[in-house]
This record gives structure tokens, C-alpha cells and sequence, in this order.
């Protein structure tokens, strides 16, 4: 899993920010990558609210989910602004080959989210969402596609973690393709 050299996680004190640690620290034992970048980013989904949390705590909080000899890699940035464009200039500012983000589930709603499918489309790396409740593994994942070579690339990164998983892979397609 040499693809993923920099990995970035994104908190938001949502639900969802424990199970996207859990990913990270798989992902990061799987592909061992030079850096991992813990941003925390507020109002993503909703108005932020609460102040951001000291450095300390979020390395605390990803030290827990690492293995010790990737906890030396960790470079934190906790930042002030606020949304998707803070997200999506830290992704591109930073070189990032993956970011993995949790979110909440509403109960009405069980698809990725307009906040989130934005992500995925606008950023320069490949994004895996992370639910809230959602167990760590890779052997079962959906991909959007809407048949760009874009979705290509994300569908070819979706079948490679499923397979370095080392489990049975299971990718799910869905197609997001509309005709106006």
C-alpha cells in the first residue's frame, strides 16, 4: 500500500471522529506512511460551535488507534477556520494522497451527504467517509462512480484496499450518473 505516503485525518468533533481514527490507524498499519496529518476542521456539516481543541489532545486521541512506531509520524494541525474550503485548501496545500473524515447519520438519511459528496468531487486525493458506528475494516466498501476517469481512479484505490485488506473483498458500485 505504497500509494498512501501522506495520509490526512480530519476531525470535527462529530460523531463519526472515533471511527475515523480507527480507519486511520488501519490504514496506517496496512501502508506504513511517511506522514499523517490530524486537522481538525469545524462546521463541516453544522455552524461550529465549540473552540478547537489543544494540540495535545488530538495527538493523545490518534496515539491511542496507532501502532508506537507510527506515533512519530504524526504532524498536527489544529486549524481556526471553518467548512469544506478549509479542507479542501489543507488537502492541496499539503499534498495529501488520502483523507479519511467521519460523519454523522442522520436518521433520515443513510447516503454520503451534500457536504461530503462535495468533498469527494472538488479535492485533489482520494476520500474514504466514514460513518458514524462503523467497525474498522476495508473488505466492504461503496464507491460513487458517475463515469469520469475520476471515479475510475477512485473505483481502482477502493478494489486495492479492499484487496490489501487481506479478507474477502467486497466493492459495492453506485452510480451517481444523472442525464439532465
Amino acid at each position: 500500500m505504497s500509494r498512501f505516503q501522506k495520509l490526512g485525518v480530519y476531525l470535527n468533533d462529530e460523531p463519526g471522529d472515533k471511527e475515523a481514527l480507527a480507519f486511520a490507524g488501519l490504514l496506517a498499519r496496512l501502508g506504513k506512511p511517511e506522514s499523517i496529518d490530524c486537522m481538525h476542521v469545524r462546521g463541516i456539516e453544522k455552524p461550529a460551535a465549540t473552540p478547537c481543541p489543544q494540540p495535545e489532545t488530538v495527538h493523545q486521541r490518534l496515539a491511542e488507534v496507532l501502532p508506537a512506531d507510527l506515533a512519530r509520524n504524526i504532524r498536527i494541525h489544529v486549524s481556526e477556520a471553518t467548512g469544506l474550503h478549509e479542507m479542501l485548501r489543507t488537502a492541496r496545500d499539503r499534498d495529501l494522497d488520502l483523507i479519511v473524515v467521519g460523519r454523522r447519520l442522520p436518521h433520515d438519511q443513510m447516503g454520503v451527504g451534500a457536504t461530503f459528496y462535495r468533498l469527494a468531487r472538488k479535492t485533489p486525493c482520494d476520500v474514504l467517509v466514514v460513518p458514524a458506528g462503523a467497525h474498522a475494516h476495508l473488505s466492504r466498501l461503496l464507491v460513487l462512480v458517475d463515469g469520469s476517469p475520476h471515479s475510475r481512479m477512485a473505483l481502482d484505490t477502493a478494489l486495492h484496499l479492499a484487496k490489501a485488506s487481506g479478507e474477502r473483498p467486497q466493492v459495492l458500485v453506485q452510480s451517481v450518473y444523472s442525464v439532465g
